[in-house]
């Protein structure tokens, strides 16, 4: 589906090498890591993200990587619930925004919408 070409960096997950992809049709370029891709690294799943169709390089948070966007996994546990409710507060996205919201919902409705909008970073 796209033209398959090396890119100059070895994945720091599994070491294999990176290659880009570029899709005509799409009009789009990414790298992708051939093992990551088919064997996620279970670090990086996440309840609701499986990566059924492929791990791509941009999906990953892997802080080692100079080519992952950095963004922790949507699912990630953040810090206890805000309300006290034993659960965690778990990294949540919407269309536009990004939230921490109870892992315990629908009995818990603890939610905190991150301001900045659509970009959020573990430091």
């Amino acid at each position: 589906r796209g033209e398959i070409t090396s890119y100059p960096l070895r994945c720091p997950i599994c070491t294999f090498g990176v290659v880009s992809i570029t899709s005509a049709e799409k009009q789009t370029v990414y790298q992708l890591c051939p093992w990551c891709s088919k064997n996620p690294p279970p670090e990086q799943l996440t309840v609701g993200n499986s990566f059924a169709n492929g791990f791509k390089c941009f999906e990953c948070s892997d802080p080692r990587c100079k080519i992952a966007t950095g963004r922790p996994n949507l699912g990630t546990k953040i810090r206890p619930c805000f309300l006290g409710c034993g659960k965690m507060a778990v990294l949540k996205k919407s269309k536009k925004s990004y939230s921490l919201g109870c892992e315990g919902y629908p009995n818990c409705n603890a939610t905190m919408w991150l301001p900045g909008g659509n970009d959020a970073r573990i430091i």
